[in-house]
């Protein structure tokens, strides 16, 4: 479902049966080690009728994993070792491997809030459980100063570090500029001069998120290399509701205000209502990111019991290809927009427009429930599932090809991910029998940044491919993990019903017939008499024709009787 190596991962398995009408048939789900995980049993399948059956499970490990899914007949289970009992044509279509990618991670999130808040706090104990995101975040915990005021003549820094420690420090902020607080695990140097102020240094990060923080906190250049984090870099953005956060923040005709879901303009003046309850819209429930519980009936139990919300910014009409999940309803039946979200350029956007879903969890403080928190790591989730990386991997199979080999394309980007075209890409193949082969992508004249090489799978197995992508420098960009499943004979006898197109073609193109089942002993008969014809390939030089020789002769004759007698010999 995600490329987290929390999530689970769901594996649906179609089968058809034909001859077990009213039989049971047992499917079973196990590793790549051959443990089995799961087994569900089908009463009463009837012939050529498809049903599925749907298995999830929870990895334990990141990387390239591999799943078979087996089916088989009750009876013939019981019956286990007697083979005169397994009346199957083939026992080779029963079983099927299936490739699942945990992708790669850690992600890095940075989190710019105007003031210290509730949402903080419950949005970090949030991803603190989870493995897969590094929260990093800055909290402006006092805005800035004109340099004249409270300035004493040994220091320029604010009065908030006067007789610590921090004052000594370069990095301290002066009257002028905003006290941030840094939180998360932070490297040496990382955020050290506040926000980002350049493009190598904001899009080391997967997603951005800002909350009730106004649109002033940041510089023309800031508000565009945010623009240019989401539509060239791919990553992913996510706005809060706040006092300072929308058309309140005077994000109106600003980069950052072009990357929302709605427009800022035109925004109704209905009176306020005291109370706000949750809902979600049609799309809202079609989105597992979305809901918190497992059937509708719980979902829609778990928002009767949410606390009503008091804070909602009010924004206008949404922009064309803009998607509404959840919205809020007042006393008064009316419905106003909560959660937006939409594609821009590369990546993608959100808007929370509600600022206080902090009650939601105090409200259930009593109790054990998480599903604030659920909400919360679901939505991170969401923002950096589909974000770009400096190496992207395709492995894609010529379906058109009578090998059917394997194209691996690796796509490499520059710091700014741009398509870099004198890099250098590597892959290590693993092959079912533990061979290890080295090969190197080419680059593809066609399309700027990208490599591609060819592998032909000789053994019926699971292969695994590490690709290593280097800088014209030499020092490494980025590892990325792929993977495959080779089942020649699964895919022959995916069905046994015969082709007769295709034999037809075959015949005609070969000199051949196609025998109808009832003609089959006259044909036997007609072998002795049928002209079997041999084709016997024979290689011969040209030069050793005697018309060609001949021909050569009389040309070098001629050419030395034609010197001679213009006197040039």
């Amino acid at each position: 479902q995600t490329n987290f190596e929390a999530a689970p991962v769901t594996i649906t398995a179609e089968l058809e049966g034909i001859g077990i009408a009213g039989e049971s048939v047992v499917v079973e789900l196990c590793d790549e080690l051959g443990v089995k995980l799961e087994s569900q049993t089908v009463v009463g399948v009837r012939d050529g009728e498809i049903f599925s059956v749907r298995f999830q499970v929870k990895p334990e490990k990141r990387g390239v994993l591999f799943y078979q899914v087996s089916a088989s007949r009750k009876q013939a289970v019981a019956d286990l070792g007697v083979i005169s009992k397994v009346e199957e044509a083939t026992l080779l279509n029963n079983a099927r491997t299936v490739m699942v990618n945990r992708g790669q991670g850690p992600y890095n999130v940075l989190y710019v809030s105007g003031r210290p808040n509730w949402e903080f706090k419950f949005l970090n104990r949030a991803l603190a459980e989870d493995n897969e995101i590094r929260f990093h975040g800055l909290i402006r915990i006092a805005k800035r100063e004109p340099k004249f005021q409270f300035r004493d003549k040994d220091s320029n820094a604010n009065r908030i570090f006067t007789n610590t420690d921090d004052e000594k420090k370069e990095q301290v902020e002066q009257y002028d500029e905003p006290v941030l607080l840094r939180v998360g695990q932070l490297e040496t140097g990382e955020l050290a001069g506040g926000f980002p102020k350049s493009s190598e240094e904001l899009f080391a990060y997967d997603a951005l998120i800002l909350d009730d923080i106004e649109a002033d906190f940041f510089t023309a250049e800031q508000k565009s290399l945010i623009q240019d984090f989401v539509g060239l870099r791919g990553g992913g953005f996510l706005m809060l509701g706040g006092t300072e956060s929308f058309v309140e923040g005077g994000f109106h005709r600003s980069p950052i205000g072009d990357l929302l879901p709605f427009y800022l303009t035109g925004v109704s003046q209905r009176p306020a209502s005291p109370e706000y309850a949750l809902a979600l819209t049609r799309e809202g429930k079609l989105e597992p990111w979305v809901r918190v519980r497992t059937t509708q009936e719980q979902e829609d139990r778990r928002l009767e019991e949410m606390p009503r919300l008091k804070t909602l910014n009010r924004v206008g009409a949404l922009k064309p290809g803009a998607v509404e999940l959840s919205v809020v309803q007042s006393k008064s039946e009316t419905t106003e927009p909560a959660l937006v979200t939409q594609r821009f350029g590369r990546g993608r956007t959100a808007a929370w427009l509600i600022g206080d879903l902090w009650r939601w969890k105090l409200h259930q403080a009593e109790t054990d429930n998480e599903d604030l928190e659920k909400t919360w790591r679901q939505t991170v989730r969401w923002l950096v599932g589909d974000v770009a990386q400096r190496l992207r991997i395709e492995a894609v199979r010529k379906q058109d090809h009578p090998l059917r080999p394997i194209l691996l394309q690796a796509h490499v980007c520059d710091d700014n991910y741009q398509p870099l075209d004198n890099a250098r890409v590597e892959v290590e193949l693993t092959t079912p029998d533990g061979e290890t082969l080295k090969l190197t992508a080419a680059p593809v004249e066609q399309y700027s940044g990208e490599y591609a090489t060819t592998y032909v799978p000789r053994v019926p197995g699971t292969y695994r491919a590490n690709i290593i992508a280097y800088e014209p420098d030499g020092s490494e960009i980025q590892q990325s993990q792929t993977g495959w499943v080779c089942e020649p004979a699964g895919d022959e006898f995916l069905t046994l019903e015969p082709h007769r197109e295709f034999l037809e073609q075959i015949a005609q193109q070969s000199g051949g017939e196609v025998v109808e089942l009832d003609r089959l002993e006259e044909f036997v008969t007609t072998l002795p008499d049928r002209d079997v014809p041999i084709a016997e390939p024979r290689i011969h030089s040209l030069w050793h024709t005697w018309t060609v020789f001949l021909c050569a002769v009389t040309l070098l004759i001629g050419e030395w009787g034609l010197r001679r007698w213009k006197g040039l010999a």
